[in-house]
């Protein structure tokens, strides 16, 4: 099991903050550089190649090295999503080019990454944001945006690797890696989805209890702007799941003072 030491949306560790919960995720996979190991998959039918998003937990074991976590290679036309040998972030080859300015140097706690792709945007910074540990990343050192409507190579039916991509492997954990087809989502997508997993954990509840559930979803739904209350709700119904509604409710309001 890996526990993840930031929560999805509040986690400190950008750069090796400590966090004080633990968002949990049953299990992560291990991929060492020197054996190159990585899990490959080709679609049998291409999906949207213009709009789209990827996310995972990404925990470093080595530094200074060219490491791609998630990309497709065909031996002549390539795209990933890679760390740099200085530390930095790459996303994409010939799709686009970004190369971020902040470094990711922390081998202690997970990275929660979220590449939001959507071409068809008029705004070119709008075609494809970065997300790391729910802070959208805005400075880089290159910044070439796609054309309008441009495609990408994910997603078609070129086999697409997790944990390099036929070359530069990655070494380190990777968990809860998901591929999100024709949608631009925000990392509030991944909170809001926990908090509904949560409540619907329990089978049975009563009419009035399930009412109080819904109208504190609701409040996730409306405050998805708003990053401590988003947090602080959904630590509250993952760590307290069979607690009574007005329960939860209070501890809520508490940790939400304490921050």
């Amino acid at each position: 099991m890996s526990v993840i030491a930031n929560n999805m949306l509040a986690g400190a560790a950008g750069q090796g903050g400590a966090a004080d919960t633990a968002y949990v995720i049953p299990k992560s996979l291990r991929f060492n550089s020197g054996d190159s190991s990585d899990l490959r998959r080709t679609p049998s039918v291409a999906g949207n190649t213009r709009t789209f998003t990827l996310s995972a937990w990404l925990k470093r074991g080595t530094l200074g090295s060219y490491q791609r976590f998630f990309g497709t290679f065909d031996g002549s036309n390539q795209e990933y999503l890679r760390f740099e040998n200085n530390d930095t972030l790459r996303l994409f080859e010939t799709f686009a080019t970004l190369k971020t300015d902040q470094v990711f140097r922390d081998c202690s706690s997970f990275y929660h990454i979220v590449v939001s792709v959507d071409s068809t945007q008029a705004t070119a910074s709008n075609r494809i944001k970065l997300y790391v540990n729910g802070s959208q990343v805005t400075s880089f050192s290159t910044e070439t945006y796609p054309s309008q409507n441009a495609t990408c190579r994910f997603n078609t039916t070129v086999t697409h690797h997790v944990g390099s991509a036929a070359v530069e492997y990655f070494n380190g954990l990777i968990a809860d890696i998901q591929f999100i087809d024709g949608q631009q989502l925000l990392p509030t997508d991944w909170v809001k989805r926990a908090a509904a997993t949560a409540f619907g954990c329990r089978k049975n509840i009563p009419a009035l209890e399930r009412i109080q559930m819904t109208a504190l979803l609701g409040a996730v739904q409306r405050y998805q702007t708003d990053q401590t209350l988003l947090a602080c709700l959904t630590e509250i119904y993952l760590l307290m799941p069979n607690k009574a509604p007005m329960v939860r409710l209070q501890a809520f309001l508490t940790l939400v003072r304490s921050r």
